[in-house]
């Protein structure tokens, strides 16, 4: 007689093996909860089609787990999620180190090499009160205020906008006092020598004393000349006082002469003095002076 129906209880244990089970005979709802244990999972046979979407959580996630670069999307880390600083990295910056470990390191502002300061401007703030010597060759526009000091000698040869200048001056001091009663013209004494470095340039002469006729209304007769190679020529001539007039005795008299075309020989000036036919006549009273001014046109 043929055996239509068995219960489980007339099944003999270990007495249904794989091969008495049909294929996709077995499904979930034949499954008893929590029958399948990890031993019973073939591996490699959960793929990600097998996972449900955030079915994986953080606890899920072993805090050994080593996950790679490649599995974090771009940005996907926020500043929160990064250590903070502590007391040996406190204002480094992250450095990547070419095939090692990135390092936090200190940026030195101190010693900055100039040339990596390719725009902008440096503040007036980081300039020193005093600046270090340098050339100022390249040195342009400086304003006259801040120019100080004794210049140093320098050539005038390219100088512009200049119509004379001065090209040498000499200066001669006589202290005697020269007298005399006669009406001649006669020499005081009183010299200055120049040699002219162009002829196309000028001497100025200026010769200051105190000097005059001690003759109440009588004048006092003053001339400068001048000597070149035992040669004497007059140069400036002038005459002080007229009868009737105060005595010209002892005032200080200027007498001023330009000398065009001088040559290049030496020169020698020279003073002279003389009454108008009576009194005394006095050149240097209290001392006198030469000078001369070589110019250009």
């Amino acid at each position: 007689m043929a055996l239509t129906q068995i219960s489980t209880a007339g099944v003999k244990d270990d007495a249904v093996t794989a091969g008495k089970i049909p294929a996709d005979a077995v499904g979930s709802s034949e499954l008893a909860d929590n029958a399948v244990d990890t031993a019973a999972i073939v591996n490699v046979a959960v793929t990600s089609g097998k996972i449900a979407d955030s079915a994986i959580t953080n606890s899920k996630v072993s805090s050994s787990a080593a996950i790679s670069g490649t599995k974090l999307a771009d940005n996907s880390i926020p500043l929160a999620k990064l250590p903070n600083g502590d007391s040996n990295n406190n204002g480094k910056f992250l450095r990547a180190n070419n095939g090692a470990t990135p390092s936090f390191e200190t940026i030195d502002l101190t010693a900055l090499s100039a040339s990596n300061l390719t725009s902008g401007t440096v503040p007036d703030a980081r300039f020193p009160a005093t600046l270090p010597a340098a050339s100022a060759a390249n040195l342009t526009s400086i304003p006259a205020a801040n120019l100080t000091g004794a210049l140093p000698a320098i050539s005038g040869a390219n100088l512009t906008g200049i119509t004379a200048k001065v090209v040498q001056c000499v200066t001669s001091y006589y202290g005697n006092q020269h007298s005399t009663s006669s009406s001649t013209l006669q020499n005081t004494g009183h010299t200055l020598v120049i040699t002219p470095t162009s002829n196309s340039n000028k001497i100025i002469i200026m010769n200051q004393t105190n000097g005059g006729n001690n003759q109440s209304g009588r004048s006092w007769k003053h001339m400068l000349t001048y000597s070149i190679g035992g040669s004497v020529a007059n140069g400036r001539y002038m005459q002080l006082g007229d009868d009737g007039d105060n005595s010209s005795f002892a005032f200080s008299h200027v007498l001023f002469w330009f000398h065009s075309s001088p040559g290049t020989n030496e020169i020698t000036y020279q003073t002279k003095h003389a009454t108008d036919g009576s009194g005394t006549a006095y050149y240097g009273y209290s001392g006198s002076y030469m000078v001369a001014w070589e110019v250009t046109p």
